[in-house]
């Protein structure tokens, strides 16, 4: 099975990995909401699937950056349950944003979560956390690593 790293920046979050040979599920907790983490894989490669959770109160903002693209994500508060997606292809000189959906190869399927066990923490969780599931086409581009941003609540 592969092994990764996991790098979050802030003193208030941290990050538990459950890995199975086809999926590898990162979760991301964050005492202040606003955190920034870098994933490599350091023996093997990406399986199949790799989620990422966090554990957080809202998701105004998610960028996920590999070698070739950023993705951002937004579940926007004011709107519940609306996901918009765009990306940055790092290669166009332009680096303007377009708009994802579902039918996109690099569009990433986004869900809310209830928390009905939450893992152990040293910080109490939310009652629910958001699921993201890189998609094949950006893990294929992504090399061996991405990093990640999030804000829960623009403040």
């Amino acid at each position: 099975m592969p092994g990764y790293r996991v790098n979050t920046d802030q003193s208030g979050d941290y990050s538990a990995t459950n890995v199975t040979s086809d999926e590898a599920i990162i979760s991301f907790f964050s005492q202040t909401g606003i955190g920034r983490a870098e994933v490599a894989v350091v023996d093997g490669s990406w399986p199949k699937s790799v989620k990422l959770r966090l554990y957080l109160g809202g998701l105004e903002n998610l960028r996920i950056e590999g070698d070739k693209s950023v993705i951002k994500i937004s579940m926007p508060s004011s709107s519940p349950g609306r996901v918009l997606q765009s990306v940055q292809m790092k290669a166009v000189s332009s680096q303007s944003w377009e708009k994802l959906d579902a039918r996109q190869a690099l569009y990433m399927r986004t869900t809310l979560e209830q928390n009905i066990e939450p893992p152990e923490s040293k910080f109490p969780l939310p009652r629910q956390y958001f699921e993201v599931t890189l998609s094949s086409a950006f893990l294929a581009d992504c090399g061996e690593q991405f990093s990640i941003h999030w804000v829960d609540f623009y403040r």
